[in-house]
């Protein structure tokens, strides 16, 4: 499943365990609400931080 996501508030209406990539190849996953973890990152980010368009790899549980 491959679906493209081109804004952040796109990115943040997809379900908790979301995972997904964004251009530049930084790989996300959706956590709770609109907090996103990214490999090498200590704390989560928002959805503004990610490169659009983001290529969602899998959905989480909705």
């Amino acid at each position: 499943m491959s679906t493209t996501i081109n804004s952040p508030a796109e990115l943040d209406e997809l379900p908790d365990g979301s995972e997904f990539e964004d251009a530049e190849g930084d790989s996300g996953l959706k956590t709770s609400g609109f907090a996103y973890l990214v490999p090498g990152f200590a704390h989560p980010v928002r959805a503004d931080f990610f490169a659009y368009p983001v290529a969602v790899k899998g959905l989480g549980a909705a």
